[in-house]
């Protein structure tokens, strides 16, 4: 039976209070539909064309052979200098440009000083934070962060940032999601509903009662006490399993990467613009030294559910295999509780991770359908803390420093960085088919249909591995915007 509502492009028209003229103006330049449906799904123009093919467009966009603002280049001066000035002498006179800064700056403190809305210390701040570069690239982030913001409270001559726990959560929330973050946990060090967290710590890392960092003399971290709160922040890959299949050198990962470095880089210079402390640790890649695992964090702020391939999977997210960077700071947060979306009662009967990881470094669900507490300890899995997967993480490295073309230093540790593991996961679909969204609400309430989901998603397509051919389609891809 046909799903398709019915109704005539002229009748639709008529309908948003189109009229006649309007609708014949149309009729020449949109293509014909012969439904509601039809005329949503129509893409653009798979032969390129100039435009519409690099855009994607919709259809009642077209290209046109000039530009509708009328130009004429022979009628333009060239400019004369080589740079593009603002207060320059030669547009504005030196005693109004001194006037004009003169007045920024009073403006700047005044409204410091009285909370003016838009220019609050958090406000500004939070813009001087947002336009300082991070040290991307190759160079290892010190846990304490570079510290070069330019303006603090200090120099805005007010006290330092004062906010409830509450009022404090939804700040960080707010300053890292608008450079792209994903979602975003909080936890503490001094609680103890699952054993204390202090051992979570690395042994070059060490907690005292200072009033900030140093080296002690063996060369160990020592983070002072009170940075008890963690800001543990998901790594947003950009989530097109498609995409990280077809290929295994994984550029969307080296940018992950650098990302995490900059909005880690800009949240410490917030945070010490506004008055307060804060130790950053990530996997080793980019951050000086590992300090703590992020996965055990991940979890315990309910940022994602333990699952087969250990990274915490989120929701909506999905599992990004590289999971999350972490901060410790002093100032005062809330916690966030841990989830349950049915996701590790579901790798119970699932393995597709395991089935498709080339490296091997993931058992599969014939040898390991539960998850236990006999799991070895060594470099690559330093505790039996937690009954889990026994991963063998080593392999993945080993398997992807021999199979990719990649920019990571031997030393560092990519794991789950050629992402089959994670693009596969059946929670990383998206919720673009209402199917997936009933499926994952079906999961989190009973695990009776764990299995024939499983057998839906290879059904599906969704599991297969991509080809040599499918992986030369790669460059021909239109990737969504990130």
């Amino acid at each position: 039976m046909k799903s398709h509502s019915t109704m005539s492009r002229r009748d639709f028209m008529k309908s948003i209070g189109l009229g006649s003229a309007a609708i014949a103006g149309m009729s020449a330049s949109a293509p014909l539909f012969h439904d509601l449906d039809e005329m949503m799904s129509i893409s653009a123009a798979e032969t390129f064309n100039s435009t519409t093919s690099m855009q994607k467009r919709p259809w009642w966009v077209k290209e046109v052979d000039i530009p509708t603002v009328e130009i004429d280049l022979k009628l333009r001066t060239p400019y004369a200098g080589h740079l593009s000035v603002g207060l320059s002498p030669l547009y504005v006179s030196k005693e109004e440009i001194a006037a004009i800064l003169a007045s920024q700056q009073n403006n700047a403190i005044e409204g410091a000083k009285n909370n003016r809305p838009g220019f609050t210390l958090r406000d500004q701040v939070g813009a001087w934070a947002s336009l300082d570069r991070g040290q991307t690239g190759y160079l290892k982030y010190p846990p304490e962060g570079f510290r070069t913001i330019k303006v603090t409270h200090e120099t805005l001559g007010v006290p330092k940032w004062e906010g409830s726990e509450t009022e404090n959560a939804f700040m960080i929330r707010t300053f890292l999601r608008q450079f792209g973050a994903g979602a975003i946990g909080y936890a503490r060090v001094d609680d103890n509903s699952v054993g204390p967290r202090k051992p979570l710590f690395n042994t070059h890392v060490r907690l005292e009662n200072n009033p900030d960092y140093k080296y002690d003399a063996n060369g160990t971290f020592v983070m002072p006490e009170k940075c008890k709160y963690a800001i543990v922040i998901y790594d947003r890959s950009p989530r097109d399993p498609n995409n990280y299949r077809r290929t295994v050198n994984s550029p969307q990962a080296f940018v992950s990467n650098m990302e995490k470095c900059e909005y880690g880089h800009k949240l410490q210079n917030f945070l010490w613009g506004l008055g307060y402390q804060s130790y950053w640790f990530e996997d080793g890649t980019t951050s000086k030294f590992t300090g703590t695992p992020t996965n055990v964090w991940g979890i315990l702020s309910g940022i994602g559910e333990y699952n087969r391939i250990h990274n915490p999977v989120s929701q909506p997210e999905g599992e990004t295999g590289n999971f999350a960077s972490i901060l410790f700071t002093d100032l005062p947060l809330p916690t966030t509780k841990p989830i349950d979306f049915g996701a590790l009662e579901f790798c119970k009967t699932c393995g597709i991770c395991a089935d498709v990881c080339p490296a091997g470094a993931i058992p599969t669900v014939e040898e390991y359908r539960e998850p236990t507490w006999d799991r070895a300890t060594g470099p690559w899995s330093a505790s039996n803390d937690h009954k889990g997967y026994p991963n063998k993480s080593i392999e993945c490295v080993k398997w992807y420093f021999s199979n990719a073309v990649t920019a990571f230093a031997p030393a560092s540790r990519p794991v789950g960085v050629c992402r089959r593991c994670s693009s596969h996961c059946v929670f990383s679909k998206d919720h673009k088919a209402w199917i997936h969204e009933v499926v994952k609400g079906v999961v989190s309430t009973t695990p009776v249909m764990n299995s024939f989901f499983t057998k839906m998603d290879t059904l599906s397509g969704y599991s297969d591995v991509i080809s040599d051919e499918g992986r030369a389609e790669y460059w021909h891809q239109y990737l969504p915007a990130i």
